[in-house]
């Protein structure tokens, strides 16, 4: 996680990044919570439901997705 420095951006909350190596790969953002019994998938729907912005930049090599958690 990382605290944006741009107070156009954050606006005082806080900017969530997540990395990884897959550059092509775009997260999908279920519409419901995952059943009880299945073991991923969460991570995203919570962001969904608890973040105001969210976005995704992909690079060569990675790709980011940054959420705005608001005050």
């Amino acid at each position: 996680m990382s605290r944006n420095s741009d107070p156009a951006l954050s606006n005082g909350g806080l900017v969530i990044e997540v990395s990884d190596e897959s550059p092509c790969a775009l997260p999908t953002f279920p519409g419901a919570p995952p059943a009880d019994d299945v073991e991923s998938g969460r991570g995203l729907f919570l962001v969904q439901a608890l973040c105001s912005d969210i976005s995704v930049e992909c690079r060569e090599r990675h790709k980011t997705v940054r959420a705005l958690l608001e005050k």
